[in-house]
């Protein structure tokens, strides 16, 4: 199963709030600014979509909430789309799956 995680990278002296996408593998990454967004939330959407595109993954990807940021993980198959959503069961089977 395919994940991507997401967390708020917070602003500096001379950077403002930031979302960096990472995946697993942690290979590629995007980080997108968050000040252009009304919703924290929309950022996290944006940067994980963006590291699907790159990636060249297909799907539909729901995120949920976690303890560093948010997790993304693969509903269906098809184009690349993202939407947040309760996803906190899907994401602890991706950790149990991960752990064996």
């Amino acid at each position: 199963m395919q994940a991507i995680e997401t967390k708020v990278i917070p602003a500096t002296n001379t950077k403002e709030t930031r979302v960096r996408a990472t995946h697993p593998g942690n290979a590629e990454a995007i980080t997108v600014g968050a000040s252009s967004f009304n919703f924290i939330e929309e950022a996290h959407e944006h940067a994980a979509y963006l590291l699907l595109k790159k990636l060249d993954w297909d799907g539909e990807y729901v995120g949920g909430g976690t303890k560093a940021g948010m997790a993304w993980v693969c509903k269906s198959g098809g184009s690349p789309v993202v939407e947040y959503s309760e996803a906190k069961e899907l994401f602890e089977e991706l950790l149990k799956e991960e752990s064996k």
